[in-house]
């Protein structure tokens, strides 16, 4: 199962963005020394999210759109995905901090007749390329705010494949047009939707077989939810109603023949599935696919008789061979990712949910099929037989990630929405990921919320809590780096005690490790439910509930407000057994740094401030390895801000007492630490954040001695996503790990 709209949400509420493949560039030292060459490139998972549309043309130009964060173009030639939204490519007004694709691409076209012009729809506004995505201009139209949900398959924009210079992109609100590729208006003809639902915007398709009139196609379809579909034989100057029209629409193109297939929401407004309509000779009937509910469908352009459609789930196909007048099916399905592996693993695992399916004209019977987990490909069969799905998903990262931890030299630990946790050999994609689906037996694990490693790295854990939408999920370690070895805490899950994670049941939440037995678990607030540190000392099989002196046992208790602001309020002291710190939001008296040097039993309220700011997205507290007392604290992103008053934090007498950096430090969003450089006694320390109001990644080899080095732009890689969580490699020096909110995770190297 994958939680659509909830993943959307979270991406809205930050505001900000993500994702490229790889960049080198030089760097500098403040005050002026040799300049270096470092290097940011993607840290490899693949895949993992939504692929909600893919847009293919003749000569083999593919592109396609998941639900995070930006665009991508394939790449023949590597056999890679490259992303199109970035820092290089966006222009100057939207390749900042707070630019215009947070939520991802809502749709993305290719001209047929010049595939070099591209048109996109992102976060409400129109962009265009004439040199396929290298650079892009935005359109001067005012922000259509419907259009921001990226999750779904229905086509949203279509291209005149007789002038690269036409082009219409619906939206809930609006029908689009250009008539010069670049001046956009309103078609008023087509009724905006009935529906807030931003999954149901104006969908629009051209007829291949209408006339073509002073260079520009004449016969056009688009489906407004709530009225039904309407069609222009005249380019669009005027528009009228389909007699007979289903009035819900959630997918529809049209087949080399001019026949429309329509796949109403019969099932209910928001399902994205219902029945399948097929729209020929004037005449709407119902294609029956065995009774079955459809959600998307796809018609070979080489035997146009050939149809298949899709349910939302499993990848199963309903294949017809006259037409759609009958259908067999459905079909069984396999699944192979030679790209990458641990893809086939999260397939047999209830992950291979449909957004669409589609045919590729540059191909021959070959059909594609985005969904949960990536991009994968088949050649269809006409019976009722086995259907191979291999996956072509290599270069789209477009997980939601969220903690990093450098464990083994060169293995780093990533935890994230959906796909909990990943150790990661960089440069090689994962064949396994920590916990499956929510049904696996006896339990599995849903999303990872946080991630530790004991000081000795011979055991990494990571905390899964419920995902976003309900379920029931544990928690799990990992002996690391290798083999690979995960294992549920609490064994059979039978009792509240052997698992606190099930106590809980809201997402989200941290854990950490102090030996390879001992660790303490809280989660995000729950409600009106009692939220209360939980401390182990078997390596999980069993936890003990702890109270922390005055803190509120109940919400707003203090201990992390909501999973999707990725709150670290705890760390376990990398040099002494046993100790841990917490730290408390609530604003009342419990409020600041806790301290336990028991393993949880007593808790001492070391100190009662704050870190400036506010606690909302990203706040870290973390424990220094090698170095018994020493925390750092950052408040996280604060919106962009250069003066709002915080900073970087660091404590050297467990967290009694708090010092800002200085050095004109400001506004941190992460930190972390890596290998003692050379002649230093202290990890290097590495931040992404503000240093004298330019944003940036940084570092400090001499425990802030010094001025910061400045090691990037803060974009890792070109993305345009926030940096989330950032930690180094302790046994590979200049190796900085970022994980982003939406485009996966970074490796910097000669840092």
């Amino acid at each position: 199962m994958r939680f659509k709209l909830l993943r959307f949400l979270f991406t809205v509420m930050l505001a900000l963005f993500c994702v490229p493949a790889s960049s080198n560039f030089a760097i500098f030292q403040i005050g002026g020394s040799t300049a270096v060459t470092a290097s940011f490139s993607t840290l490899k998972i693949g895949g993992g999210g939504f692929v909600s549309g893919i847009d293919m043309q003749s000569d083999g130009t593919k592109l396609a759109r998941d639900d995070t964060y930006g665009a991508y173009l394939y790449n023949s030639t590597s056999g890679l995905w490259q992303q199109l939204v970035t820092k290089q490519s966006m222009p100057s007004s939207d390749n900042g901090i707070n630019t215009s694709s947070a939520v991802g691409a809502y749709e993305i076209a290719a001209a047929p007749s010049n595939t070099s012009h591209l048109y996109m729809f992102l976060n409400g506004f129109v962009f265009s390329s004439t040199n396929k995505g290298t650079s892009w201009t935005k359109a001067s139209l005012t922000q259509d705010t419907s259009a921001t949900q990226n999750n779904y398959g229905g086509r949203n924009a279509a291209v005149d494949p007789a002038n690269d210079n036409v082009a219409f992109i619906g939206t809930p609100n609006h029908l689009y047009k250009t008539s010069d590729g670049s001046t956009w208006a309103t078609d008023s003809g087509v009724a905006a939707t009935t529906t807030t639902s931003q999954g149901s915007g104006i969908m629009v398709a051209f007829d291949p077989t209408s006339a073509v009139t002073g260079g520009k196609t004449q016969g056009i379809y688009a489906c407004s939810y709530g009225h039904g579909v309407y069609h222009t034989t005249n380019g669009g100057t005027s528009w009228s109603l389909t007699s007979g029209t289903p009035t819900s629409c959630a997918f529809m193109i049209v087949d080399v023949n001019g026949i429309v297939w329509l796949v109403d929401e019969s099932d209910g407004a928001g399902t994205g599935t219902g029945n399948l309509n097929k729209f020929s000779g004037g005449i709407w009937s119902v294609a029956k696919a065995n009774g079955n509910t459809i959600h998307s469908v796809a018609v070979d352009p080489a035997t146009p008789a050939h149809v298949f459609a899709a349910t939302s789930n499993n990848g199963n196909l309903f294949v017809s061979t006259n037409t759609g007048g009958s259908f067999v099916g459905p079909t069984a399905i396999s699944v192979t990712a030679s790209d990458v592996p641990w893809l086939a693993l999260a397939a047999t695992d209830g992950q291979f949910t449909t957004a669409f399916i589609g045919f590729d004209p540059a191909g021959s019977n070959l059909l594609y099929n985005g969904n949960g987990i990536g991009l994968f490909k088949t050649n269809p069969p006409t019976t009722n037989t086995t259907v191979t799905w291999a996956s072509q998903t290599a270069g789209i990262e477009n997980l939601v990630s969220n903690a990093v931890v450098g464990i083994a030299s060169g293995k780093p630990l990533v935890t994230n929405w959906d796909r909990p946790g990943f150790i990661i050999t960089p440069g090689t994609y994962p064949s396994t990921y920590g916990g499956l689906s929510c049904t696996s037996s006896p339990f599995g694990l849903g999303s990872g919320w946080s991630g530790d490693v004991d000081p000795t790295g011979s055991l990494a854990a990571i905390l899964s809590t419920p995902v976003p939408g309900g379920g029931s999920c544990g928690s799990s370690s990992s002996t690391a780096p290798s083999p690979v070895s995960w294992s549920i805490f609490g064994g059979s899950q039978t009792g509240a005690s052997q698992n606190p994670a099930l106590t809980n049941s809201t997402p989200g939440g941290c854990m950490a490790v102090s030996t390879t037995t001992h660790f303490l678990w809280i989660g995000d607030d729950n409600g009106s439910n009692t939220n209360k540190p939980w401390t182990t000392t078997n390596g999980g099989t069993s936890w003990t509930e702890q109270t922390v002196g005055s803190a509120p046992t109940t919400g707003p208790t203090g201990w992390g407000a909501n999973y999707y602001q990725y709150n670290v309020f705890c760390a376990a002291d990398k040099v002494t057994a046993d100790t841990y710190y917490l730290y408390n939001s609530n604003g009342s008296t419990a409020n600041g740094v806790w301290i336990s040097t028991n393993g949880g039993s007593t808790w001492t309220h070391a100190y009662t401030g704050g870190f400036g700011g506010s606690i909302s997205l990203f706040f870290q507290m973390k424990a220094v390895p090698g170095h018994a007392g020493n925390l750092f604290a950052t408040s996280g992103n604060q919106g962009g801000t250069t003066d709002s008053g915080t900073s970087l934090y660091q404590s050297t007498n467990s967290g009694t007492t708090w010092n800002a950096i200085g050095h004109s430090v400001g506004e941190t969003w992460c930190v972390g630490f890596g290998a003692i450089a050379s002649g230093q006694s202290y990890p290097t320390v590495y931040f992404i954040g503000y240093v004298g109001g330019v944003f940036g990644a940084y570092k400090s080899i001499d425990n802030f001695a010094s001025a910061p080095v400045k090691t990037g732009d803060g974009f890792p890689g070109g993305t345009l996503m926030p940096a989330k969580d950032c930690y180094g490699d302790m046994g590979m020096a200049g190796t900085m790990y970022i994980t982003t909110n939406g485009n996966g995770s970074y490796i910097g190297t000669n840092l």
